[in-house]
Formats: structure tokens, C-alpha cells, sequence
């Protein structure tokens, strides 16, 4: 299973791979806009924001975690300092273990005769 670092780089080297093949890369413009992102996800790849988790799995909001953190549910977090303005991370391999501990598995349901 590949970690949120992990998909973005294979992202980015196929948009890469694909603009090089067209003949559409312009490699300054790329490394100038892309090398910011990769250095941030090879760097903070385990540790997400709220927002970051939210972009990243639809159906998840700021506001849900929030409202999940303050009903002591939900993924674990890190709370970096006390208060209403610590900031808030979340380990990637938590959500996903949160995530697949959600999972329902349909049943077969027994035929009405």
C-alpha cells in the first residue's frame, strides 16, 4: 500500500514523463513549480494538516475532524500546542488504519421465503 508521499511522486513523474513525451516540457518551469511540493511531501509526507487530510480523501472535512476531535472520536492527533490556535497534524498511516477500521463488508442477506 503507497503513502500520500508516495502517490504524489508517482504523480508527478507521470505528468513529467507525459509532458516529455509530447515535447511540452519546459524542465525550469517544472522543477521551479513541482520542487516545492515534492520537498514538502518527501519531508513532512508522514504528518498532514486538517486541511491536507481533507483534500485528500473525499467525504472528510476541516469540520468533521474538528467536530471528531472534540467528541474524542475519530483519527488520532497531534496537537502541537495548548489551546484553541495549536495546530493540529495527523499521521498519515493513523487516518488510514482509522479509515479501514470504518470499513463495512456486505453480508448476504438470507432470501424472504
Amino acid at each position: 500500500m503507497k503513502d500520500v508521499g508516495e502517490t504524489f511522486l508517482i504523480h508527478v513523474i507521470n505528468v513529467a514523463k507525459t509532458k516529455w513525451e509530447s515535447g511540452d516540457l519546459d524542465v525550469e518551469e517544472f522543477v521551479k513549480d513541482c520542487y516545492p511540493k515534492v520537498r514538502e511531501t518527501v519531508l513532512y509526507r508522514e504528518y498532514l494538516t486538517p486541511k491536507q487530510v481533507a483534500d485528500l480523501y473525499p467525504g472528510i472535512t476541516t469540520g468533521i475532524l474538528r467536530q471528531l476531535r472534540l467528541r474524542n472520536e475519530g483519527p488520532p492527533y497531534t496537537k502541537l500546542a495548548p489551546g484553541e490556535k495549536g495546530r493540529i497534524l495527523y499521521s498519515s498511516i493513523h487516518i488510514k488504519e482509522w479509515l479501514e477500521s470504518r470499513a463495512t463488508f456486505p453480508t448476504k442477506r438470507k432470501s424472504r421465503t
